[in-house]
């Protein structure tokens, strides 16, 4: 009697616990599902099922889990002593994925146990268990996930557990754009793709493979995002059944009430969840063919946002990235300003002066931007100038003394004694410099003797040009020509009188009635003095009667990046990255450029680009490869304008290469 009771308690739980009208009990006894949210939308929640839940429902969606998350399913089965429950657990990581686990139960307790006799032997159980192991993860725009389920059955003596089974799915979100309609999650899941096998006593079963496929809309009805509307639908294919078709309907207002409804196989489902603080609470009733089911869920997340860990691993990443980085700017500082020293010092033994000092000069300006002690920089600056000074001036002395003797030779006293004051003003106990100034002040009293002479002669011309005496005129002004050719007073007392000449021309030739002749000669005074008013207007006064005027010719006035672009940006920066930590300071500007062209502002890329140009421009600015230090730090500043440490540097460069053309012309 007792070996008889055990099967038909068997058929009763399968029979109260498998689903599918269709499918002769073949299917798993846990197909009813997990969780009283997906089991409120009917169980057509393959596309938004919760992180604990989604080792049973569909492993694809860990990928998208952001907190650990533990979750606990209970319900009666149909008002009787049968325990149907669940226990699940995600856990997500930073960059390998999630992990889900899930632990099912069905079973009952005190069954009454009777021999062949039907006499009392004692009470036994029969408990079902089902393990879930899952795994989920992104790869580029899509979700994959696979999950591992064994099952285990013990009724009285009798035990045995099932082969292994194995689900696959995949799923993907698109983004609907800012309307109403934000995200649309497509689903797809294989089960049972390793169909697993379990004999209790006399026959085995085994599970058949399922195909589920789902699909999510979000709907943000207003614009402020309280209210949330997710419709989903599923449909799900055994392998000798008919399809079943589930839709389901989600309100969420603000996170925290949510109202649910869903229908399956002719069977409604209703349910409703509060969540607060990482914790939530789901019932669901759920209309069965064997009654009514009541469900119930708690559910809590815990810990940081995978997302927000993942920024602050970055952001650490960044910062030990930014020290390297200035470390190794800071030694090639250091570097390149022994490099300086060691150079200015072979110049200074080589007689080099102002190379010296120029090269200490450099040092002590690239020394101070760094960092760097620039106590002997600076003495050494300052005792090479103090060389190069008294250099200079011995240099300037003899310059002075040779321009004055030169100047004083041509015959310019005036420009003689000014270069020999210079002399004087170097050194004034100089005999050279004091003999110049007395020839040149006895060539100055010559030539004041002589302008004399000039001045008298000029306004005698002055005198006879207002007497009308225009040929004595004219003869003084050839004397005083050959007397002194390059005078500008000689100069304009000719140009005067040739004027007079022609204005004299212009009247004799019209009051002859040539008119031609007359604005011919007016025109050659207006050539020496062209807005002469008197001139203009005899040359009005001399013009025949005028034409009709030309016209005038008036001038005719002259009429959230998309993906692809992201994963470019990643790699771009990454390769910069790379560059930089082996040494390749061009390659690594060369692809930040890159990243700064197609995401400007991108993570530090600015950052990294300033102190690259800064140090490029140091290092040039140390081969004296002036231009191009000025451009790189140019791009520095145009990166960051504030930053006074490289306007420092663009102005000093500037003012080099301007004293440097200045020099150029001299030279010239």
């Amino acid at each position: 009697m007792r070996r008889a009771l055990i099967p038909v308690c068997c058929l009763l739980i399968l029979a109260a616990t498998a689903t599918g009208a269709d499918d002769a009990g073949t299917r798993s006894p846990f197909a009813f599902g997990a969780g009283a949210r997906e089991l409120a939308l009917a169980g057509s929640t393959i596309s938004l099922c919760d992180g604990p839940t989604a080792p049973y429902w569909n492993p694809s969606r860990l990928a998208t889990v952001e907190q650990i998350g533990v979750s606990g399913f209970h319900c009666r089965l149909f008002e009787g002593d049968v325990a149907y429950q669940y226990l699940g657990l995600a856990v997500p990581t930073l960059d390998w994925g999630t992990l889900g686990c899930g632990v099912f139960r069905l079973g009952i307790d005190g069954i009454e146990g009777r021999d062949e006799s039907n006499m009392l032997v004692g009470d036994f159980s029969d408990d079902r268990l089902a393990f879930y192991l899952a795994y989920g993860r992104s790869f580029d725009r899509y979700d994959l996930g696979l999950s591992l389920t064994v099952e285990q059955h013990s009724l009285a003596e009798y035990s045995a557990s099932s082969s292994p089974g194995l689900m696959l799915s995949v799923g993907r979100r698109f983004s609907l754009g800012s309307g109403p309609f934000s995200s649309l999650d497509v689903a797809v899941n294989a089960r049972n793709i390793l169909r697993p096998e379990m004999k209790l006593a006399d026959d085995a079963v085994a599970y058949p493979f399922e195909l589920h496929s789902g699909v999510t809309v979000t709907l943000h009805p207003e614009s402020s995002g309280r209210h949330t509307i997710l419709i989903s639908a599923d449909a799900v294919k055994t392998e000798d059944g008919d399809p079943e078709p589930a839709g389901g309907l989600e309100y969420d207002f603000s996170g925290l009430l949510q109202l649910r409804g869903g229908w399956r196989d002719g069977n409604a489902a209703v349910g409703a969840g509060i969540s607060y603080g990482g914790i939530g609470f789901d019932y669901a009733l759920v209309e069965r063919d064997l009654g009514s089911l009541h469900l119930f869920t708690l559910t809590t997340n815990f810990g940081a946002p995978v997302s927000e860990r993942r920024r602050l691993r970055a952001e650490k990443r960044e910062q030990a990235f930014n020290e390297a980085m200035a470390g190794q700017l800071q030694k090639q500082n250091r570097e390149l300003v022994d490099d300086m020293i060691v150079r200015g010092r072979q110049q200074l033994d080589g007689g080099q002066l102002s190379a010296a000092v120029e090269s200490f000069d450099r040092a002590l300006f690239v020394a101070r931007g760094a960092g760097i002690d620039t106590t002997a920089i600076d003495n050494l600056v300052r005792d090479t100038r103090a060389r190069l000074d008294r250099q200079v001036r011995e240099v300037q002395l003899r310059q002075y003394v040779d321009s004055a003797q030169a100047r004083i030779a041509a015959g310019d006293y005036v420009g003689g004694q000014y270069f020999a004051r210079l002399a004087q003003g170097i050194d004034s106990a100089n005999a050279p410099a004091a003999d110049l100034i007395v020839q040149a002040e006895k060539g100055l009293e010559q030539e004041s003797q002589r302008d004399l002479l000039i001045q008298t002669q000029l306004g005698a011309v002055d005198s006879l040009l207002a007497y009308g005496r225009l040929s004595e005129a004219q003869v003084m002004v050839r004397t005083l020509e050959e007397m002194a050719p390059d005078n500008p007073l000689v100069a304009a007392a000719i140009k005067k009188v040739r004027f007079d000449s022609w204005r004299e021309r212009a009247a004799q030739a019209y009051e002859r009635g040539n008119y031609a002749a007359a604005l011919a000669a007016v025109d050659s005074a207006l050539r020496l003095f062209p807005n002469h008013q008197g001139c203009l207007e005899l040359r009005e006064r001399y013009q025949r009667p005028s034409a009709p005027a030309m016209p005038t010719v008036v001038a005719a006035k002259a009429m959230p990046l998309s993906h692809e672009l992201q994963k470019e940006v990643d790699a771009a920066y990454r390769q910069a990255q790379a560059a930089f930590t082996r040494g390749d300071l061009p390659a690594a500007v060369a692809g930040w450029e890159t990243v700064e062209r197609l995401a400007p502002g991108y993570q530090s890329v600015r950052e990294y680009l300033v102190n690259s140009y800064k140090f490029l421009g140091v290092e040039l600015y140390g081969q004296n490869r002036l231009p191009e230090a000025l451009e790189a730090w140019r791009k520095a500043a145009a990166l960051a304008p504030g930053n006074a440490e490289i306007a420092a540097y663009v102005k000093r460069t500037e003012n080099e290469i301007q004293k440097l053309k200045a020099m150029s012309y001299d030279a010239r």
